[in-house]
């Protein structure tokens, strides 16, 4: 079993689905950061695993997916689909029946799988699924959809965009409606309430966004009526207030804001392009999620594109802090979004006054927060060289959220409680290996000489395993990118 190398959980890195007797089989799915899909199927005789590895959300949304078996001669069509907000350690039972697309769940935590059986029922799943509304073209005030179920021009129904806006005002009530009950539902775990919440205003946003996005260069040169216009412009504080969410509780965020970059594209008369977009991007979003959907954009086409590699050049210029979309994007393996073995973080260790603790739990006490683990040992003069450059860097960003963790690699305690006492002031978390010959986490960080520096951000995610020193000018420049 593999376990998160940094988000700390003491539970099993998976959920389980547990079909009951008698149920239909049935498949469901999940993404991860990078927007890749993994797909699994439960039966009464095959449990499915939600796994939860260092690239997934946490919560994340499981969505199930069934079909609807036509008469012969008609194809089968897609159905509304139950979505499920998982956490790490969870296990659910479910009872499906696929003639009549009924759904049940028990669990642990039932008032959650309640609360989501309630969305799926409603008109605002978290699906997005909606039969009626495959695409949508649209004039200046009026919107056409298509509908997959039939051809020709009887697949046309227009609608004019000021009745698409009252019909989405009833779906901003609706959502607000479950909010206020998501709100006074007790026994829902506050990861999975935020997340819900997150997820039913997305879903409102991406509504509302659906006519600006155009299916051809004709119809890029639409404008919008003004009352259209004030409604985005009233409902995006909200969603860019989201930018400050760490990226492993942001699932959807990106999409929604890929979908406001096209309408800013419209809005300014261009056609959405990949390059139009990653510029719109690049000038209008900021930290993680500038790096993150300008990412997805890119990722779109093939990098033998001569527009995509030369968008990649840019890219690679101002996007230092987060390197591992561009190792995927050039289809390099990541060093800094490796799983590790769950035992590496089970490893004891001692505290400077003799107390007993876990790896594990020293780094879940420091969620939230840039950490910078210091790797050293008493016989190891350039380690105490170093660290200097480390207090000034606590000294520096301490008030910001940077935690410096030293680890003694020394094999006798008595030698490094004498090395402590020589320490320059303001090197404080200190702690020592119990067994560093024998630790799981130094073998699986490939320690094999020190000083080494290992980076983590404010989500959990060990953004280089191999950090430069932090007397070297980079380490400042990464960290004010983390921070």
């Amino acid at each position: 079993m593999l376990f998160v190398a940094t988000r700390g959980y003491a539970t099993p890195p998976r959920a389980v689905l547990l079909a009951e007797p008698g149920s239909d089989p049935i498949s469901f799915g999940y993404s991860n950061i990078y927007g890749l899909s993994k797909r699994s199927d439960v039966s009464p005789q095959r449990p499915g695993y939600v796994e939860f590895d260092s690239l997934s959300f946490a919560p994340v949304l499981v969505s199930f997916t069934t079909e609807l078996r036509l008469q012969r001669g008609q194809r089968s069509q897609l159905r509304e689909r139950p979505v499920l907000v998982l956490l790490p350690g969870d296990t659910v039972r479910v009872t499906h029946h696929a003639a009549d697309n009924t759904f049940s769940f028990r669990g642990r935590h039932q008032a959650e799988l309640d609360f989501c059986v309630r969305l799926w029922q409603g008109s605002l799943s978290l699906s997005g699924l909606d039969n009626r509304q495959a695409e949508v073209v649209g004039t200046d005030s009026t919107i056409t959809y298509w509908d997959p179920q039939r051809s020709g021009w009887a697949a046309r129904s227009a609608q004019p965009l000021a009745q698409y806006l009252q019909q989405w005002s009833q779906w901003r009530v609706e959502a607000e409606g479950q909010l206020a009950r998501l709100r006074g539902t007790p026994g829902l775990r506050p990861e999975v309430a935020a997340s819900l919440n997150r997820h039913l205003r997305l879903r409102v946003f991406a509504r509302l966004l659906r006519p600006a996005h155009p299916t051809s260069r004709h119809d890029s040169l639409r404008t919008f009526p003004a009352a259209y216009r004030d409604t985005v412009a009233a409902y995006l504080p909200g969603i860019l207030a989201l930018q400050t969410l760490p990226a492993a509780a942001a699932e959807g965020l990106a999409w929604a804001l890929h979908s406001y970059i096209t309408y800013q594209c419209v809005l300014a008369r261009q056609f959405p392009s990949l390059g139009a977009r990653y510029l719109q991007a690049k000038q209008t979003l900021s930290g993680f999620h500038r790096a993150w959907v300008c990412f997805l954009i890119l990722n779109e086409g093939p990098l033998r594109r001569p527009d995509i590699r030369y968008r990649l050049q840019d890219y690679v210029r101002w996007v230092a802090s987060h390197q591992e979309f561009v190792r995927v994007l050039r289809g390099e393996p990541s060093r800094a979004l490796r799983s590790y073995p769950h035992a590496a973080f089970s490893d004891s260790l001692t505290s400077a006054t003799n107390a007993a603790s876990h790896l594990t739990d020293l780094l879940a006490t420091q969620r939230g927060k840039v950490v910078l683990l210091d790797l050293w040992a008493s016989w190891c003069a350039p380690c105490q060289e170093e660290m200097p450059a480390s207090v000034a860097l606590t000294r520096r960003y301490g008030a910001r959220g940077l935690v410096v963790l030293y680890l003694s690699v020394d094999q006798e305690r008595a030698a490094w409680q004498k090395a402590l006492r020589q320490l320059p002031a303001g090197t404080r978390q200190h702690y020592r290996f119990r067994q560093p010959k024998a630790s799981a986490f130094l073998q699986a960080f490939d320690v094999r000489t020190v000083p080494r520096y290992i980076l983590l951000d404010r989500s959990g995610i060990v953004r280089d395993p191999d950090a430069v020193r932090p007397s070297d000018p980079r380490l400042r420049d990464i960290l004010e990118k983390l921070l």
